[in-house]
Formats: C-alpha cells, sequence, structure tokens
C-alpha cells in the first residue's frame, strides 16, 4: 500500500516541471493543488511568477483546474482573479474529487497530471485514480495546518518503511539474485523525495518480484515501484532528481 505514496515524478516547484515532456507524453490537462503547491498557504492571490507560468501552461496547449481541500472562500478568492476552474473540499485522496476535476477538463485519466505536495491528499488520490502524479516540495511548510502536519508524519513514516524493505535486498544479499536463473539483478535505482531528506532503493525490471519476495502483496509492492520515474545511479547516494 506505502507505494502508492510515492509519486511517478518529484521536483522541487512547479516550475521545474517540464512542459514539452508533459506535450510530447499527450498530456492535454493538469489538476493541480492550491496551498503550497501554486503559492504559499497564506498567500491570498497568484504571483507574478505563477502568472507567467500558467501563461505558459496555455501557451502548451494544457488545460489546468484546482483541485483543493481548502474552503470556498480561500480557493475562489485565488482561482477566479486568474480565471482558472476549481474545486473546493475537496476531501482529497476520495475519488470522488479528482473524478470531477476530470470532468471539468473534459479529459481521460490518461491525459491528466496530478500536481500537488502531498503524499497522502494528492499523490494518493491520482494514483488511486491512474493519473500521473507530480509532487513538489511544500512552499511555505511553517505555514501548514495541524491536519497537513500529521499528514507529513505519516509520510515519513511511510517512506521509512519502504526504504527498509528494499534495503533488505542489497547487492551482497542471496536475495538479490534472480529466480532460478542464477544471475545478479540489474543495478537498483535510487530516488530521493526532495524536502524529506530519505533516499530508498528500488530494484529494477522484472527481477524486482524475486527481490520483494513471492506474496502477492510484495510482487504488487514491486510492479508500482517499478512504474516510479526516476533518474538512474549506480549507487544508492543522494542525487538531484
Amino acid at each position: 500500500m506505502f507505494t502508492r505514496l510515492i509519486p511517478h515524478l518529484a521536483v522541487q516547484s512547479i516550475y521545474e516541471i517540464d512542459l514539452d515532456e508533459l506535450k510530447s507524453r499527450g498530456v492535454k490537462g493538469i489538476i493541480t493543488d492550491l496551498d503550497n503547491t501554486l503559492v504559499g498557504a497564506r498567500d491570498p492571490i497568484a504571483t507574478p511568477e505563477l502568472v507567467a507560468w500558467l501563461d505558459r501552461v496555455r501557451d502548451f496547449g494544457l488545460e489546468v483546474v484546482i483541485l483543493s481541500n481548502n474552503n470556498m472562500t480561500r480557493v475562489s478568492a485565488f482561482a477566479k482573479p486568474i480565471g482558472i476552474p476549481f474545486i473546493h473540499a475537496a476531501r482529497k485522496p476520495a475519488s470522488k474529487a479528482f473524478r470531477k476535476a476530470l470532468e471539468v477538463l473534459g479529459l481521460p485519466a490518461e491525459r491528466t497530471v496530478v500536481i500537488g505536495d502531498q503524499m497522502l491528499t494528492d499523490v494518493l488520490g491520482g494514483k488511486r485514480m491512474g493519473l500521473y502524479t507530480i509532487l513538489v516540495v511544500p512552499i511555505a511548510p511553517a505555514d501548514e495546518g495541524v491536519m497537513t502536519r500529521v499528514n507529513r508524519k505519516i509520510e515519513r513514516f511511510a517512506l521509512a518503511r519502504l526504504r527498509k524493505k528494499s534495503s533488505r535486498y542489497g547487492n551482497g544479499s542471496s536475495r538479490s539474485r534472480s529466480l532460478g536463473s542464477g544471475r545478479l539483478r540489474p543495478p537498483l535505482l535510487c530516488m530521493e523525495i526532495p524536502g524529506y531528506g530519505i533516499v530508498f532503493r528500488i530494484m529494477e525490471g522484472n527481477n524486482a518480484l524475486s527481490g520483494f519476495g513471492s506474496r502477492a502483496s510484495e510482487r504488487k509492492d514491486a510492479k508500482e515501484l517499478n512504474d516510479v520515474h526516476t533518474p538512474y545511479s549506480a549507487s544508492c547516494g543522494a542525487i538531484d532528481i
């Protein structure tokens, strides 16, 4: 289950997202969180930098909808001046809100990405709907509310569990060999989630199935981890992504 909290892509901010790549993937729409994703949680309006970025997004032919757990007053006051449709009180990660966002965009899940700063709401909700998920570092963590701080603790616990699980099968472990083949599995993928300072190893290719064990739940974990888009590294030191 914890693997559903791992985004397909993790970047420092929305400004690092490669819009050319999204377009080449056939992406037509963006479902984005508001607080600490587009602006700080206490910033009432869009910054000039954000307005310029949204203009670029539109130039690429991408539609945008804001999906926020915040209230009507906050979300509408932010979204209406910049002409972006929005859904407030979304109760993410509930699937109903993401389905509604797709309806607003008029797009299927495979043509849409989710951007947000929380694994438990944005990433989990997006992956449950089959959406490509992009995690950004929260802009102003000091301004986060109580529930968000609780979510952060759960996220760190989940990542620590994944890191522990993957580290059990290092290159020196007998479990690192493919079942029945006697060959060492390919090198590991390493991923760092910006803002969390956690690096964990992800087994690459079909051999991940043997590394994670034979139980159905472990095979599912391995498959989901293999779907994560991460830079390649021969070692598991901290890397920029």
